[in-house]
């Protein structure tokens, strides 16, 4: 029997086609890893899972076409290192307040490209093997390992300076932290927000929520546990909407306020001017939420086609409720659409009335809204609230690089009022 000779241009294939995948793999192992720049605790903390999302757009190539569409470059122009993953987080220290992305390096010439491409600002060198490149919002220090980003406003600046972020990376050089996340998730993330004394006592807020991100086919989910009683103790829960948008572009929401007790929150604040106590009691006794709805792909389109229904117990508190709103509300800006089974629209001038749907009996939702943008669509749900004061929150995004050139044109103010 004679013996093959092994075909050696096979496996010299082999070699120039994995090499360089398995030598960034090594440098990546080498490098100083972006969990080291992770402060010890932090009010807001993102995980961009760089690797997964990697290997994600190989088994979906349609995926790292949408990123490119939305960014407008691509990944791998920018010389991070995809094999570890990146973190956006909330530093509490006085010195250096704000708001910070870290990630690894493999290319610092490419990353350095596409900064100042970016920015359209120069770089220059900050020393000891760094970098930096101050821009209007943002102030960047990089070595040949690592990169940290300290995003601020524009008009106040940042707290930090080139050489602080240098010695914090410095001395968190050898630092050993586990990644605070688990789970092969495109995104994981922990936020503690509190927002006061922006605009009175009423809009003062505060908010707890974990949660993650994936992609299933061309959508992007977010699925977090929300612990929030600001606002959601004003919501009453109702049953889910059927409702399928057939429209190319518009929006629609539903929520159930608590009025007894938007009205009790109002007293305590002394703001009764806004939610007089004349509101008769006929408001309250509403058969599930309030759905208002608007057609339309710009601004214009959905002010002018925006409308607001809901159904009532009975017909005399249909009536009273119509009466109040109409002493509220000139009538020339606003047309009224009676309904059968106590329902009343509301619309803007010469708007037909739209049927308000049917919503299922099971109380799961404090909250929905959904919007379609041309091929881009966007979902939220809020459910019901458990036992332990949260609630799950449910965000699907159907393409999102058609819903980001889109870029929400329009505002909740704008659809609403």
């Amino acid at each position: 029997m004679k013996l093959r000779t092994p075909d050696f241009r096979l496996l010299i294939q082999f070699i120039q086609c994995f090499f360089p995948v398995v030598w960034l793999g090594f440098a990546s192992c080498m490098q100083q890893k972006s969990t080291s720049l992770l402060p010890d605790s932090s009010a807001v903390l993102v995980k961009i899972n760089l690797p997964e999302m990697a290997s994600e757009s190989i088994k979906n190539p349609e995926l790292m076409k949408e990123f490119r569409d939305i960014t407008g470059f691509e990944a791998l122009s920018t010389g991070l290192d995809f094999f570890q993953p990146a973190y956006i987080f909330q530093s509490s220290d006085r010195d250096w307040s704000g708001y910070f992305f870290a990630a690894g390096i493999t290319n610092t010439s490419k990353w350095q490209t596409f900064l100042e491409k970016q920015t359209r600002q120069e770089s220059k060198n900050a020393g000891d093997g760094f970098m930096a490149l101050y821009a209007p919002d943002l102030l960047c220090v990089w070595s040949d390992k690592i990169v940290l980003i300290n995003f601020f406003r524009g008009i106040s600046g940042p707290k930090a300076d080139e050489e602080k972020l240098k010695d914090y990376i410095q001395a968190r050089e050898k630092k050993e932290i586990p990644d605070p996340f688990t789970g092969e998730d495109l995104l994981s993330f922990r936020i503690h927000w509190i927002q006061n004394e922006w605009a009175g006592r009423l809009f003062d807020f505060e908010f707890d929520a974990e949660g993650k991100a994936r992609q299933e086919g061309k959508n992007l989910v977010v699925e977090a546990a929300v612990r929030e009683d600001s606002y959601s103790s004003m919501l009453l829960p109702f049953g889910m909407p059927d409702w399928q948008m057939n429209d190319s572009c518009g929006i629609a929401f539903a929520l159930k306020p608590d009025i007894k007790m938007l009205r009790s929150r109002l007293k305590v604040l002394a703001m009764q001017d806004y939610f007089p106590d004349a509101i008769p009691e006929a408001m309250e006794k509403t058969i599930g939420p309030v759905w208002a709805s608007a057609i339309g792909c710009d601004e214009e389109s959905i002010r002018e086609t925006f409308q607001l229904s809901a159904q009532w117990t009975g017909p005399q508190e249909s009536r009273e409720a119509e009466n109040w709103i109409r002493q509220q509300i000139p009538a020339n800006q606003i047309y009224w659409h009676p309904q059968p089974e106590n329902r009343l629209i509301l619309s803007m001038p010469g708007v037909a009335p739209r049927k308000m749907p049917a919503f299922q009996n099971n109380n799961t939702l404090l909250f929905f809204f959904d919007v379609r943008m041309n091929k881009g669509h966007f979902r939220l749900e809020a459910g019901e609230k458990e036992q332990n004061g949260k609630f799950n929150l449910r965000m699907e995004l159907g393409n999102p690089a058609e819903v980001w050139k889109e870029k929400l044109r329009y505002s909740i103010e704008e659809w609403a009022f």
